[in-house]
């Protein structure tokens, strides 16, 4: 039984092994055993987990904000990348939207079903030779329950997305589908530049969901359903 089950497994690896292979021909399979990789390998592989995205997001934003406060913000079993930006600490994860640090932390409390939830950070220095962390502080909260969006702020962020499609929100006759966006509820805040990525996120799921031919939407309809948004377009 045992047995079965892991030449089941060794199978199983294998043949991941040689699919990812196939689409990285430069991958190693000595690499999967590696806590994190080179930056170079993330971009080479364009593959890697939480803390192999957090290193390549602080490497960037190191050099793009040479003088801005960066930071690595983690979590229980994940990581991400952090920069302050007029006093307020803004997290960049593996996807958009950006998210003030306690936001962030509050999507993450109700995602992993938490009463409360635990970030330590670590701001990053870097010179020519090496790169240094220094402990900056930890945030503890308690998760409390999500809540029902602003009415004010779903008009305000359906009102944009219709201005950046550049929509006439006329009635059709055409079809139209409906495109759950999990957990958008939660990163609706006022806040600038969320708002920004979010507005961005939301048009990416669009041309993902329509190959990229979005110029056939004519009209659409922004809905809250408990922690997720509904997204709906008439093409």
């Amino acid at each position: 039984m045992i047995k079965g089950l892991i030449d089941l497994l060794l199978w199983y690896l294998i043949l991941k092994y040689r699919n990812i292979k196939s689409l990285q021909p430069k991958f190693n399979l000595q690499d999967t055993f590696k806590v994190s990789l080179p930056v170079e390998k993330i971009l080479d592989y364009r593959l890697g987990i939480c803390r192999d995205y957090a290193k390549l997001t602080a490497t960037l934003l190191l050099t793009a904000y040479p003088n801005k406060e960066i930071f690595f913000i983690t979590i229980p079993n994940h990581v991400a990348a952090g920069i302050k930006i007029r006093n307020r600490i803004y997290i960049l994860d593996q996807k958009l939207p950006i998210l003030p640090i306690e936001q962030w932390l509050f999507y993450w409390g109700i995602k992993l079903k938490k009463g409360k939830i635990k970030a330590d950070l670590l701001e990053i220095f870097h010179n020519r030779e090496k790169v240094i962390l220094k402990m900056a502080k930890s945030v503890n909260i308690k998760i409390k329950k999500a809540q029902k969006v602003d009415p004010h702020i779903l008009s305000m962020l359906t009102n944009k997305l219709i201005k950046e499609l550049r929509l006439k929100q006329e009635n059709g006759s055409g079809a139209n589908v409906t495109l759950p966006l999990k957990y958008y509820a939660l990163y609706c805040i006022e806040d600038e530049i969320t708002e920004f990525s979010l507005l961005r996120a939301i048009k990416n799921d669009l041309e993902n969901e329509f190959c990229g031919n979005i110029n056939n939407i004519y009209k659409i309809e922004i809905n809250q359903k408990g922690k997720d948004l509904m997204l709906k377009a008439y093409y």
